[in-house]
């Protein structure tokens, strides 16, 4: 008898995974304080902010080039000794973050000065929103003003006698969540300063009243209104350039400008920065006035801002002249890049840079209204020659049109 085999060929099927591309991309790392141009007369806490795709691993920070002090965890905050500095001269600070595949960020320069003498007098602060007797609903913008003769290191904001959180830089603004809270209830806002000095000051309180908003499904957020131009307690005359930052989640439909209570301007779908004309001839010399925005979403949400300042006919129109200033942290000049980078811009100005636009061999890549500070984005290399210099930088527009440009750097794509 004949027998039959049958053969049945074995596949082995090799699986293989090709490795991840490495991260080449250098963390984004900024000193929130002490801030640019500060004044301190006692140690403080040195605030750092970071963010990177892959982790941060560690955060350090200089002082005049020399490396002070290294964290792995956060918050990286840090307690500067001030004792070995020389005072009443300028020392330059710069933060520096590594993040888990070895990439460093590192900071903008930030200049500070110690005082000769001790800090005694304390700062003053208000809140100019919201105001005592409003009803307010949904996310309030609680906002205060702060002043020193020196330097604010930050501001604290309480509800009713509970903290809300510390804001270490300008503006200061926190958002209070009301949803939770019960319908017609009255609640008590202050807010708390602090200088370099270590000296304190507690705001006037305010009293408020809640309406939670509990709405259908849909668009509850509401828009974001601030100044950016009169300053509150300021003093000014004749026509001035109003200018308001407006932030929605879809957008602003609609800006009402109030004095004294009295609607002055409206526009419907209003720019952001909102700048327009108002004339102060008819109001009393001499007197605050009361100075109120509202702007809504097309959702019905509704959101202001406050401030108040004194009308004075014999001072001198006061305008903006000042420029923003740009500088591109990352890349930096004379390096080699390739494909995308993350572009790196830190933007100034004494009210708000409003625009700010990324040029490359004179060519416009990428721009954005009221950017970020530092202004991050991505920008794709792959379209440049390779092999050739290429020449970056910014400009940067306020709310009156006043330009500032960084300086040119080159880099060279591969």
């Amino acid at each position: 008898m004949r027998r039959f085999f049958l053969f049945i060929p074995f596949i082995f099927f090799l699986q293989c995974s090709l490795p991840e591309p490495s991260d080449t991309l250098p963390p984004v790392s900024a000193v929130v304080f002490p801030y640019e141009g500060a004044v301190i007369s006692t140690n403080v806490e040195v605030n750092i902010q970071t963010s990177d795709d892959s982790g941060i691993d560690k955060v350090w920070y200089y002082i005049d080039g020399l490396k002070i002090e290294e964290k792995t965890k956060s918050p990286f905050t840090f307690t500067l000794d001030i004792s070995p500095l020389t005072k009443k001269v300028n020392h330059v600070m710069q933060a520096a973050a590594q993040d888990k595949d070895g990439n460093i960020g590192y900071s903008a320069l930030v200049n500070f000065t110690v005082a000769e003498t001790e800090d005694i007098i304390p700062p003053t602060v208000v809140i100019v929103n919201p105001q005592s007797g409003q009803v307010v609903e949904g996310v309030v913008h609680v906002t205060a003003h702060a002043e020193d003769e020196r330097s604010i290191q930050k501001v604290a904001f309480f509800v009713d006698g509970d903290s809300l959180g510390v804001k270490a830089s300008y503006p200061y603004i926190f958002n209070w969540h009301t949803d939770t809270l019960s319908d017609s209830t009255a609640h008590t806002i202050f807010v708390k300063a602090f200088d370099t000095g270590n000296n304190t000051a507690i705001s006037p309180t305010v009293t408020v009243t809640v309406y939670p908003r509990s709405g259908p499904a849909g668009d509850n957020t509401p828009p974001e209104a601030f100044f950016l131009y009169p300053i509150t307690g300021t003093t000014i005359s004749g026509t001035v350039k109003v200018a308001l930052d407006l932030k929605d989640n879809v957008a602003v439909t609609n800006g009402e400008f109030y004095v004294d209570g009295q609607l002055q301007h409206s526009q419907a779908n209003p720019g952001a920065p909102w700048a327009f004309d108002w004339d102060t001839e008819a109001l009393a010399d001499g007197e605050m006035h009361a100075l109120y925005a509202k702007v809504f979403d097309a959702a019905g949400n509704m959101g202001t801002s406050s401030i108040n300042v004194i009308i004075n006919p014999d001072t001198i129109v006061q305008t903006d002249d000042e420029a923003p200033a740009a500088a591109i942290l990352f890349p930096v000049n004379a390096s080699t890049i390739s494909g995308t980078v993350s572009v790196s811009v830190d933007l100034a100005d004494n009210i708000g840079v409003s625009k700010a636009e990324f040029y490359v061999d004179g060519q416009l890549e990428n721009s954005q209204t009221n950017p970020s500070i530092p202004w991050v984005f991505n920008w794709d290399s792959s379209a440049k020659a390779d092999s050739a210099s290429h020449s970056l930088y910014v400009k940067a527009y306020d709310a009156v049109g006043n330009v500032g440009t960084s300086g040119l750097l080159v880099v060279i794509i591969e």
